[in-house]
């Protein structure tokens, strides 16, 4: 796992206006969390994605077969199940798998709509880290009395994401979303999407949380399709972004490192 650093010049902002002083070193010291949550949540997002594909076993399809014609025997002598009933049969078919699958979890085997989730859960994770980051970053160049290096790498970071606050909208309001409806909740317009994945030049496709690669997509409020990309570069660069915010500022005392 790579390790992103800071380096803090001092301890404390060296400003006459002490409220203001502590006001922007509890900001900025507020970058540290969630650049930690992107750093943990690229590691386990580059594991998932790292980890081959399911493919077809023959030897496990050949034991779970035989486990089920067991359960099968000991459900129909422990039901008495009449095998002229259909219905019987039909019951008798859904408690064989539903028994089959409840030993497969307590052995320790996620199930596989579970273990399909793990990659895209880690993909959110990434975002919404970076999200914090974002609004964090904007509430400090906002404050009075920036240095001009301060706003400039506010504006480095949204060059890095350009669709990040799209696709995050899109995330957090998926019931609107997933009914093709824009932030007014009105019908949206939707753009054309070409990619690895989509080939809809004259528009009409709504995606919604979609992997394309390393990048984490869906189509966003305004109808275009919007990405976000998880990756060690972006996490430099978001690392770089934060740095010049803190040496853009003057400090004193003894030197701080992150991550402590």
């Amino acid at each position: 796992m790579f390790i992103v650093e800071l380096t803090y010049p001092g301890t404390w902002l060296d400003y006459e206006d002490d409220e203001w002083s502590w006001e922007m070193r509890k900001l900025v010291q507020m970058l540290e969390n969630p650049l930690t949550e992107a750093c943990l949540a690229l590691a386990l997002f580059e594991q998932q994605r790292a980890k081959p594909r399911d493919k077809p076993d023959r030897e496990q399809w050949e034991e779970d077969s035989n486990r089920r014609r067991e359960i099968e025997k000991e459900l129909e002598a422990e039901l008495n199940v009449d095998p002229f009933d259909p219905e019987a049969r039909q019951e008798l078919y859904s408690s064989v798998e539903r028994e089959l699958k409840r030993e497969k979890w307590e052995s320790g085997e996620l199930p596989k709509q579970y273990s399909h989730r793990l990659i895209f859960m880690h993909a959110k994770s990434f975002l919404f880290a970076v999200d914090r980051i974002e609004k964090i970053l904007g509430a400090i160049a906002e404050k009075d009395g920036v240095p001009d290096e301060v706003v400039e790498a506010k504006d480095a970071f949204e060059d890095i994401f350009p669709d990040l606050r799209g696709v995050r909208n899109t995330v957090a309001h998926i019931e609107d979303r997933g009914r093709g409806l824009d932030h007014r909740k009105e019908d949206l317009d939707l753009k054309p999407v070409q990619n690895r994945l989509v080939n809809a030049p004259g528009g009409g496709a709504l995606i919604l949380e979609s992997l394309n690669g390393n990048e984490f997509g869906s189509t966003m409020s305004d109808g275009h399709y919007g990405e976000v990309e998880i990756s060690l570069e972006n996490i430099v660069k978001v690392c770089e972004c934060i740095q010049n915010v803190i040496d853009a500022l003057e400090w004193r005392g003894p030197q701080m490192h992150y991550p402590r």
